[in-house]
């Protein structure tokens, strides 16, 4: 007769993942280390203890829950892969022993496990933690859109989900606590920069300009299309310098509100007069960024000309 814990989906699952797998209708609990298997568990919070205490009520009461999927660990003792909620609401019931496949296989194979079986037989998972299981099974070989279908997620909120974490990990620990501050959508897109010499001088620039999200794409297209280190570096000086009025505002300096419109524009034409054409040309990765800035130049032009034609008429007049 079929134990009543076996599955014979999960035992189809199981040969798709090309594991080797025996089911054991009695496993001792005393061989399970729980220790290993909380840790092991892909949820980011304890075990919910209502939901202990309801499984092990009803496992008193006769109730079959579908069995454990356990693998060997260290000196003959077992670790959960999945089940672990199970596993407690058994121990709480004073059961000595519960039904448990016992699987065999490669690291990927076994993290799969882990995200899917808690999927189909245990408590939902969060969004943050199916977002993090994605990013495991990348890690582990799996293709992110596999990954992505894994934990029934959409590709794209995985992918930016990804970078975001992606950017933690090449900052200095100072810069990247910062940057955590920011929305996730701007940290993914400033992952994207491919030097990481590059990298912490931009986020530097984002963070202190406090850059909208269509801005920080552009910063890091230009930085990407740039192929020297140097140019990059200047590229963002130069943004940094193009941004120094948001700059002053977010560190709360200067408001600018409440500086007047000549001492903004003289402020501005300082740094114009100490540009050289050449250079402002070299700065630009491409035509786009090239047309763009003609385009602003030519914007700013519609207003100096006639400033200084209506500044020298009044200064000609007083000498008149």
């Amino acid at each position: 007769m079929t134990h009543l814990a076996r599955s014979p989906k999960t035992e189809r699952w199981l040969d798709d993942l090309g594991v080797a797998w025996t089911f054991e209708p009695d496993l001792p609990l005393h061989r399970i280390d729980q220790a290993a298997s909380l840790a092991n568990q892909v949820r980011h919070q304890p075990l919910d203890e209502e939901v202990v205490e309801r499984y092990a009520n009803d496992m008193r009461q006769g109730d079959v829950f579908p069995a454990a999927i356990v693998a060997p660990g260290a000196e003959g003792m077992f670790f959960i892969l999945g089940g672990n909620h199970r596993d407690a609401g058994h121990r709480r019931a004073n059961h000595a022993t519960q039904p448990a496949y016992i699987v065999e296989g490669e690291a990927v194979a076994l993290l799969r496990i882990r995200v899917e079986d808690n999927r189909n037989h245990g408590l939902p998972t969060t969004k943050a933690e199916r977002l993090d299981h994605g990013v495991a099974l990348v890690a582990q070989g799996v293709v992110q859109r596999d990954a992505a279908r894994i934990v029934g997620l959409p590709q794209p909120e995985l992918t930016i989900h990804a970078g975001a974490l992606n950017l933690a990990k090449r900052l200095d620990p100072p810069l990247a606590a910062r940057a955590g501050k920011m929305p996730k959508s701007k940290r993914y897109e400033l992952s994207r920069i491919v030097d990481d010499a590059a990298l912490g001088p931009a986020v530097s620039l984002v963070l202190d300009a406090g850059l909208p999200i269509d801005h920080v794409r552009s910063i890091t297209d230009q930085v990407n299309a740039v192929d020297d280190l140097t140019e990059a570096l200047r590229l963002i000086g130069q943004l940094r310098e193009d941004h120094h009025d948001r700059i002053v505002e977010q560190a709360g300096n200067i408001r600018a509100a409440s500086r007047t419109a000549r001492a903004r524009l003289a402020e501005a034409l300082a740094v114009i007069a100490s540009l050289d054409p050449a250079d402002i040309d070299a700065t630009c990765p491409n035509d786009d960024v090239r047309a763009r800035l003609a385009q602003q130049i030519m914007k700013g032009a519609e207003v100096l000309m006639p400033t200084h034609e209506r500044l020298m008429a009044t200064v000609k007049q007083a000498a008149a």
